[in-house]
């Protein structure tokens, strides 16, 4: 028996997939300025939705129920995903400056970024 045919399966999809346009309906008002700096938050959102929709065949039903019984599924995992992958850039941004900087100016190599 074809999972898709179960009405669970079916459900939880329609509630993924609403939830997505919900939130692809926010980010048509933004302007280009915000949705730069919402860049990281969309990506997460694309790649939770397109893994989850690609999984859900497979998924037990008590998984189903679960995603069934949350307001907003994708903005659950979202931000999950965000605070579990999210982390500063700041030490390997400032490695990538040094890079730089040695390459226009080898004399200054190994100097202190201030």
């Amino acid at each position: 028996m074809d999972r898709r045919d179960e009405p669970i399966w079916e459900s939880a999809f329609y509630h993924l997939d609403a939830c997505m346009n919900a939130y692809t309906d926010e980010l048509e008002s933004l302007s280009p300025g915000q949705l730069i700096g919402r860049a990281e938050e969309i990506a997460a959102a694309h790649l939770c939705y397109n893994e989850l929709a690609g999984k859900l065949q497979g998924c037990s039903d008590e998984l189903l129920e679960g995603l069934l019984q949350l307001d907003d599924p994708l903005k659950v995992l979202r931000e999950q995903w965000l605070e579990e992958h999210s982390t500063g850039h700041g030490d390997e941004f400032e490695k990538v400056l040094r890079t730089v900087v040695d390459r226009l100016h080898p004399e200054h190599g190994g100097m202190a970024l201030q």
